[in-house]
């Protein structure tokens, strides 16, 4: 047995199993070679390092061959072999996500493209909370308006920290444009300006608009309900129809009062941590001849609560208050009614009985 110094350059095929110049992370690590003679097939070498030690044995006779490469236990799923309706199935599922789901399959590959791009707009809930995103998708109308606007169908143009006034246009010009929208949601003074003028000649702007959401209580409705208004027209063919945003209370007022509306079955209504009902801002909306549910949203809790559950039967019976779970967010639940119609009512419907059982649940 013979003891190497450091770095030793050895004769004859016998060449240390590492490349002492090619350490990972280019540290220069200090490695003694102890070499045993193990007949004339092979040698024994042993590398001590600053990790732990290793033995290898080299066969001499024959050359180094690398072992089998390690196979992927994940193999690529050929969607482009499925049926055309079951791709159509799973690829409507994926953009029920929201919007980044559909932007990504349309970067996926031409295939996927070509299935979902107008294929699929009509599932897809478009939502523009900043600024950067009015102008960016007034942009695009502008460029794509004429192939795209039949297959916009939700729309949600509610947008947070920034000036209505500032906004006041865009969403003017994009609210006037998508015409064939089913799901608004938006602020009412930008749905108003969004009205042609009753001198137009066509006052039906959007004639397949079924569900409305509204943020906050801000209308004066006396002035833009008169029958000849395109405003009015437009209220009376809306079936479910939303305020979310705590109630305006300074608008206690006829003119603050919600209309009879010919269509509307159901509504729901945000009170924010208001503490009375007042009656009067509701009766004209309970006269309408299919209203069938009113749910009337709270913050409140416990007594605070059940007091105001108490007052809603006394108004009428189709009135009832729900508390507002905090994990009830706006935008999530409409994207949800978009697909499931009957989520929030039946979220609604549960939350009345557990509150019923036990106010101090609220």
């Amino acid at each position: 047995m013979s003891t190497l110094n450091r770095y030793p350059r050895m004769s004859g095929p016998a060449q240390p199993l590492v490349d002492i110049g090619q350490q990972r992370r280019n540290v220069r690590r200090r490695v003694i070679y102890t070499e045993f003679e193990n007949g004339a097939q092979g040698r024994l070498l042993l590398f001590i390092g600053r990790r732990t030690p290793s033995i290898y044995y080299r066969d001499m006779s024959l050359r180094h061959k690398p072992g089998p490469k390690a196979v992927s236990a994940v193999y690529p799923f050929p969607f482009t072999s499925l049926p055309v309706e079951l791709s159509l199935k799973i690829i409507t599922l994926a953009v029920t996500c929201g919007q980044e789901t559909y932007r990504s399959l349309l970067l996926t590959n031409k295939h996927i493209y070509a299935l979902t791009h107008l294929e699929m707009l009509p599932h897809v809930a478009i939502t523009l909370t900043d600024m950067k995103g009015l102008e960016a998708f007034d942009y695009f109308l502008t460029q794509r308006g004429g192939e795209v606007i039949p297959f916009i169908h939700n729309l949600w143009i509610i947008h947070g920290g920034t000036s209505v006034t500032r906004t006041g246009d865009l969403c003017m010009s994009i609210i006037q444009r998508c015409s064939d929208i089913r799901t608004l949601a938006c602020h009412p003074i930008d749905l108003m300006r969004a009205m042609p003028g009753p001198d137009a000649e066509n006052t039906r702007t959007h004639p397949h608009c079924v569900s409305l959401t509204l943020f906050q209580f801000r209308i004066r409705w006396g002035s833009y309900m008169t029958p000849d208004q395109p405003f009015c027209q437009f209220m009376d063919q809306i079936q479910q129809l939303h305020f979310i945003g705590a109630l305006d209370h300074q608008l206690d007022s006829e003119d603050g009062a919600i209309p009879e509306l010919a269509n509307v079955r159901r509504a729901s209504i945000a009170l924010g941590s208001g503490r009375i009902i007042n009656s009067e801002l509701f009766m004209d909306l309970l006269a309408s001849p299919k209203l069938e549910r009113v749910v009337l949203t709270s913050h409140l809790h416990q007594e605070q609560f059940a007091e105001l559950a108490m007052q809603a039967p006394m108004v009428d019976h189709r009135l009832s208050v729900v508390h507002r779970r905090r994990r009830w967010k706006e935008q999530l639940l409409w994207q949800q009614r978009i697909h499931d119609p009957e989520r929030f009512w039946e979220q609604a419907e549960a939350e009345k009985q557990l509150n019923a059982s036990d106010p101090s649940l609220a």
